[in-house]
């Protein structure tokens, strides 16, 4: 049917191809999430490993959870930083016996 609108809903010599951005150099903002054992040091030996990747801390907030387990649920936001310092440091904090989960790793956008 001519001059009706395409099942796409836009005209296809409309769409102008654009690059992909590679994930790891994308710079945002980050919401962390981890479940570590809540004693001394724990929080200070993430701090050590976000530091060494260049990544700046922009709050934390430690909750208990779990008192008989001991752990806590730890969430730090981040200033911004590339995908791939990020990904590198968080593959090393799963990696510390003290993190029982890391529960979330995701970009702020925006603010």
């Amino acid at each position: 049917a001519r001059g009706r609108v395409p099942t796409r809903a836009f005209r296809g010599e409309h769409l102008v191809a654009l690059p992909i951005r590679n994930a790891r150099d994308q710079r945002c903002r980050w919401f962390l999430r981890f479940s570590p054992l809540d004693r001394p040091g724990v929080l200070a030996r993430i701090a050590t490993i976000l530091g060494k990747q260049d990544i700046s801390i922009a709050s934390v907030i430690q909750f208990e959870t779990d008192a008989d387990a001991g752990t806590a649920e730890l969430v730090i936001t981040t200033h911004a930083t590339p995908g791939g310092k990020l990904a590198s440091a968080v593959r090393q904090i799963e990696a510390l016996p003290v993190v029982h989960e890391v529960g979330n790793v995701l970009p702020m956008v925006g603010g």
